[in-house]
């Protein structure tokens, strides 16, 4: 399995386009694949878009929102470890 982690804070203009494009390219690779969105604390609608991505279009297998800015760093590992929790078990 391939997983995509997808950091994002306040990206409602690029988030939807972003999760497309991993969609299309997991699909033509024929990879049974998970996306991971991890989001920063977003005020905008970043975690709406990537909720009505994950219940209308495919399958987002996680949606991480942090309740404060933590960068990217936290965002990403945490979102690593989430992703190969499936591995360890």
């Amino acid at each position: 399995m391939i997983s995509f982690i997808v950091p994002a804070h306040d990206e409602e203009q690029l988030l939807g386009r972003t999760l497309w494009g991993i969609t299309d390219a997991a699909r033509a690779l024929d990879e049974v694949f998970e996306i991971v969105v991890a989001d920063d604390a977003s005020t905008d609608a970043t975690p709406a878009i990537a909720e009505r991505f994950a219940t209308r279009v495919v399958r987002v297998d996680h949606l991480i929102v942090y309740p404060m800015d933590t960068g990217h760093g936290p965002e990403l590992v945490g979102s690593a470890a989430d992703a190969l929790e499936p591995l360890r078990d």
